[in-house]
This record gives structure tokens, sequence and C-alpha cells, in this order.
């Protein structure tokens, strides 16, 4: 979203390219949001590694499912990756490199611009991030829907479904990518990484607000599915329905509970987001405080940090809910890696009497 509003300073001349920068890199405020976005990305890079690794919250799922999360993981560590190379260049522009050119003798144009070419990567790169977290939501949607549909049966298909969507969705993404590439004019240097053109701005407004809309539609989706199966779990007790069945709706109700609140976190980051920058930022006419009000106002990057987040929360909350089943219940207690250390320490002890006792002889 940040890139809708830094569109136009690509369209100023190089002096006021280099004022506007260093007007910027003056308002630490700005280069303070600058580190935090960075660091979210990096964070939101090795908090997703750290649900991957232990804290799996689709080890239960359908192979689809699973698959289809982990290219929805993907996909945010590309935006956060998109948020390092893009807002951390920017950063170190505006503070160290400032710095040694500044103690070099460069007064003139003290903050360096970027090159073109490259601050459009960044932007396309987090751009292409954010899109395919859409597009893998809404996969999983179609996915869900299939499993509630064939519900006595989907237990036993395999996972080509998933890859199939998966490819269709990726290569959606890649062809809307390179529509928008090709709608950017391309200038040696811009101040801040960006796209340039009243095409480009056209273009990914149009892309943004149908992120938006299909983030609606994907937690509509979900919240029908969600009643659906809720209502086929009825049936669950009944003698004659089959065990495929039961294990079905029980597997769309938890994997549903898991995206739904996914979901809509991801819509009202992204819709809120839109409507504070339409409302607040755009109205200023000056373009370096547009800038700097609509870095404040971007909540998205928020929702790369706050997915890995929760969901080990979610992991933390339930591992400590069966280690208190396991100590107020007969058979937990027995079972308990606390009793199971105690045993094997006292059939140490144990064993260690003997092996004293019998060398004595």
């Amino acid at each position: 979203m940040l890139l809708y509003y830094r569109l136009e300073m690509a369209n100023q001349s190089y002096v006021e390219m280099c004022k506007t920068t260093e007007s910027l890199a003056n308002n630490w405020g700005f280069v303070l949001n600058l580190a935090l976005r960075a660091f979210i990305g990096i964070s939101g890079i090795a908090c997703s590694l750290i649900v991957a690794k232990f804290a799996n919250p689709t080890v239960s799922f359908h192979p689809n499912a699973r698959f289809i999360l982990k290219a929805h993981f993907c996909a945010v560590m590309l935006a956060c990756s998109g948020l390092i190379l893009g807002d951390g260049f920017d950063f170190l522009r505006m503070t160290a490199f400032k710095i040694a050119r500044t103690g070099g003798g460069e007064l003139e144009c003290p903050v360096p611009l970027i090159n073109s070419h490259l601050g459009c990567a960044f932007r396309l790169l987090l751009l292409f991030g954010n899109m395919c977290s859409v597009f893998t939501i809404f996969s999983l949607a179609i996915e869900r829907i299939v499993a509630t549909v064939k519900v006595g049966s989907y237990d036993g298909k395999k996972s080509g479904l998933g890859y199939v969507i998966v490819s269709v969705m990726v290569f959606v993404a890649i062809c809307l990518i390179i529509y928008q590439a090709l709608s950017i004019e391309i200038e040696p240097y811009v101040a801040v990484a960006s796209f340039k053109g009243q095409r480009a701005t056209s273009v990914y407004s149009s892309l943004v607000n149908m992120q938006i809309a299909l983030d609606v539609i994907n937690s509509f989706i979900f919240f029908v599915l969600l009643i659906a199966n809720n209502r086929l779990k009825k049936q669950v007790t009944r003698f004659s329905v089959s065990l495929p069945f039961k294990y079905q709706v029980l597997e769309n109700i938890s994997a549903i509970s898991v995206i739904l609140p996914l979901s809509v976190v991801h819509t009202v980051i992204y819709a809120g987001t839109f409507i504070l920058l339409g409302q607040l930022a755009v109205p200023q006419k000056e373009s370096a405080v547009r800038v700097r009000m609509s870095i404040l106002l971007d909540l998205m990057p928020f929702y790369d940090i706050l997915l890995p987040v929760v969901l080990l929360w979610r992991h933390f909350v339930h591992k400590r809910a069966v280690e208190k089943m396991n100590t107020v219940n007969f058979i937990g207690k027995l079972t308990s890696p606390v009793r199971q250390k105690r045993i094997k320490a006292e059939q140490q002890t144990h064993f260690a009497m003997l092996d004293k006792m019998f060398s004595r002889q």
C-alpha cells in the first residue's frame, strides 16, 4: 500500500528528489518506521521458520491443506523479504550511507538515491508476496469446499488438488506482476524504492482493490463452511456414518478454525490500511508528508509477524492444556514426562544398589 503514495515522488527532478529524500532522512519518526518494517520482515521470517520446525499447526490436516498452508507461509516470507530489501535498504541509505557521504564531503545530495530498477524489483517482490498470500488463502477456500462437498471420500484423495490450485494461483500472480512491471516508467534513480508513472499507479490500485475483494470473499466462504461442517458434525454420532466421514468433518472444523481467523485478520489489516491511507495520507499536499503518513498508517507488514506469532501462541496453549490434563488424571500421571523421568531415576538408583551388592561378593 505504501507504494501507492510513493509513486509520484519518482516524477520529481534530481535536485528535488535529493531534497525530498534528505527531508525524509531528517524525520526520525519516518526513519524509525523504516527500521521497524525491516525488523518485522526479519522477525516474520524467523518466526515462520520456528513455526514450521516446532509448532506446525497442519500436522493433522489433509495433505492438500498442508501443502497450501506451506505455500502461504512461503508467500509471507517473500513479502518479508521485500520489506527487508526495500525498507531496510531505504533505512541504510538514510542513516549509515548518509553519514558516510556527509563525512566524505558530499553535501549536495547527502542521501544517495536508489537505482530505479533495484527499487522496482524490491517493491515487486513485496507485491508478489502479498498477492500470493491472498491467493493461497483463496486456494485453501477452494480446497475446503471440495473437502466439505466430498466429505465421505475426501480423506483418501492424494495431494494433487493442492499442487494444481497453488500452481494456477502462482501463475496468475506472476502474470499480474508482469503486467504491473510493464506499466512502470523506468528512470535512472528514484528517491525511495518505488514505481513511477500514472499507469503504474492505476494498475497498482486495481491490484490492491482486487486483493481486498478476494479477502472479503475468502472470509465469507470460510464462515459458511464452518457453519456447514458444524451441521454435518451432528451426524457424526450416528452408527450408519462411516469413519472417513466422521474424521473428515472433524478435520474440516479443525482446519477452518485455524484458517478463518487468519483470513479475517488479513481482510481487516488490508482493508483498514487502504481506508486509512485514503482518508489521512492522500489529502496531504506535500509529497514528503504523504510518504511519512503512508508509512505510519501502513498496517500490512503486521500480518507477516502476527501469522507465526498467533500460531506459536496456539501451539503453546494446546501444549500447556495437554500437560495440565496429564497432571489431573491417573493415566496422565503415569505417562507424563515428569513421572517417566522419576521412574527412570528410581530404576537407575535401584540397579546401582544391586551392582554394589554383587560387586562386594
